[in-house]
């Protein structure tokens, strides 16, 4: 019986948990962080984003054309952006300067029609010099970095696996008051992310419950789920301050060596976790926008988990009866099933029995023998009656041979007359 009630519920935990946690992540395939890319052209654009560092700074992409003998090769660099075109034996170079520096994550958008064009996210041209294209556009490889593909939401995601380290570049605001990340961390298994700054490493992870950014080893791993980070970077007086936040809880404000323009995020040997950047900072407006639609949400979550609990307890319950019902009717017997074939077609009457007929019988002899009350007895005048010796009582029976009997008077033919 335990076994019957036990395994469903374990079985309906593990599926309520997985569903819940699975279901509250959520990421798009282009957004994963790649170091190429390899596409087949079916339209007369291509969007990616391109991770552009410090002085470093170098995409290529090669562009083919149905004719296995032609295709263009672009390379940027911090200085300046190159095209080679190759067709059959020929090559054409076009060499135009960088119109602008980049640093950081970066939108392209590559046109393929009648003219080949270069365009950043502030539709910036990056190939000065018209191209024309002669060719059938098939294949597209670009190399040499870290790219996504299109990612609407402008949200990278990097997969970091055992101890592979991830430098996350720090995002500066206009006015370069600070500087910010935000971050999301997910994994379905326990995990402990290690954060250096300016040499400093501290450790992601929790004491007494509470998640904390520790300087030492007594951190315990953290749970599997979702974690929003906030690493800003700010200068007070001569000094430079690391403060990381995690939905408006403060979890460390300390002191680093250096102005960071970079962090650098690994984890333990057995960790697998994903990194999200989130580039957009968000105005004061739209974080209150924002919170409004957390709430929502919030509110729709927890409708949605009451929901799937409801759900798995209403199965669970089902599992378990049936079950019971099974375990019961096994030392049951079964009934014996009635025909129809052996009840009468019409209703017999019913024959009554002797006791019934005994009673009956008996009821009537006491109406017979028990003298009515309101009978009259009629007075004889015995002066009247003349004396015969031949006078006599007469006794009948009746076929039952009960004392049923009846007196009458005879009177003799003569009587003497006394005088």
């Amino acid at each position: 019986m335990m076994r019957t009630s036990t395994t469903p519920l374990l079985f309906l935990q593990t599926l309520l948990s997985s569903t819940i946690l699975v279901a509250t992540f959520e990421i798009q395939h282009d957004c994963l962080v790649l170091n190429n890319i390899e596409t087949n052209i079916t339209f007369d654009t291509f969007e990616f984003l391109s991770l552009a560092r410090p002085e470093e700074h170098t995409v290529t992409a090669y562009i083919f054309c149905e004719d296995t003998n032609k295709y263009d090769y672009l390379n940027l660099t911090p200085s300046n952006v190159s095209l080679l075109r190759y067709r059959s034996n020929n090559q054409e170079d076009f060499i135009t300067p960088t119109p602008v520096e980049v640093i950081g994550w970066t939108r392209f958008r590559l046109g393929f029609m009648n003219n080949l064009t270069l365009h950043d996210d502030n539709n910036l041209n990056w190939l000065h010099d018209p191209s024309p294209i002669d060719c059938t556009v098939s294949k597209l490889s670009i190399k040499n970095g870290n790219f996504t593909r299109q990612c609407s939401p402008n949200t990278p995601v990097w997969r970091i696996e055992g101890s592979q380290v991830v430098d996350v570049l720090m995002n500066t605001d206009a006015a370069d008051l600070e500087k910010r990340i935000n971050l999301t961390l997910f994994s379905m298994k326990n995990h402990k992310p290690f954060f250096n700054v300016c040499g400093a490493e501290f450790q992601l992870g929790l004491r007494e419950g509470s998640m904390v950014m520790a300087s030492d080893e007594a951190a315990d791993a953290l749970p599997p789920g979702r974690r929003y980070l906030a690493l800003t970077i700010l200068s007070q007086d001569s000094h430079t301050l690391l403060k990381v936040e995690s939905e408006g809880d403060e979890l460390l404000t300390t002191k680093v060596a250096c102005y960071p323009s970079k962090v650098r995020v690994r984890g333990r040997n057995s960790d697998s976790f994903l990194l999200v950047e989130h580039l957009h900072i968000p105005t004061r407006e739209e974080k209150e926008l924002w919170c409004v639609s957390r709430s929502v949400a919030v509110g729709t979550s927890i409708t949605a988990g009451v929901t799937i609990l409801l759900l798995a307890l209403m199965t669970f319950f089902v599992i378990y009866k049936y079950g019971r019902e099974k375990t019961i009717n096994r030392h049951i017997p079964p009934r014996p099933i009635m025909t129809l074939t052996s009840m009468p077609s019409y209703v017999e009457p019913i024959e009554p029995t002797k006791t019934a007929t005994l009673e009956r019988e008996t009821k009537a002899k006491d109406r017979i023998n028990t003298p009515s009350p309101e009978h009259l007895y009629e007075e004889i005048d015995e002066s009247n009656i003349k004396a015969d010796p031949h006078h006599h009582y007469t006794n009948e029976h009746n076929s039952t041979g009960s004392d049923v009997s009846h007196s009458s008077f005879r009177s003799s033919t003569s009587s003497p007359d006394i005088s």
